[in-house]
């Protein structure tokens, strides 16, 4: 899966937005006689979830694609000692044969 961060934000920045004009307009139908300073908290508050669900929601989006990263390092460094090996013994083959060796295509024979 890969992950596109311009529109993972984008989208996160929306959301926060959406969730923004909610708050207000729930303070507003709920409490008409809020005082600015009440509204300030209750606003506050919400920030300070919303920020932490989104930065875990990041957080845990990117432990998965670093991982996934790792794991095809890993299997990329796997598959190039294989290479590596595989090349030496078939190197070896052609440099240690005291016979000749003639390498044919299988279908023109050349």
């Amino acid at each position: 899966m890969k992950i596109n961060r311009k529109y993972l934000m984008a989208s996160a920045v929306a959301i926060v937005m959406i969730l923004f004009i909610l708050l207000e307009l729930t303070k507003l139908i709920m409490f008409p006689s809020l005082g600015a300073i009440q509204s300030h908290l209750i606003t506050l508050v919400f920030v300070i979830i919303v920020v932490s669900a989104f930065a875990y929601l990041i957080h845990k989006i990117d432990f998965v694609h670093r991982h996934q990263i790792n794991k095809k390092q890993l299997e990329n460094t796997k598959l190039g000692q294989a290479l590596r090996s595989s090349e030496e013994r078939y190197r070896a083959v052609f440099e240690h044969s005291s016979s000749s060796i003639i390498l044919l295509d299988g279908e023109s024979w050349e």
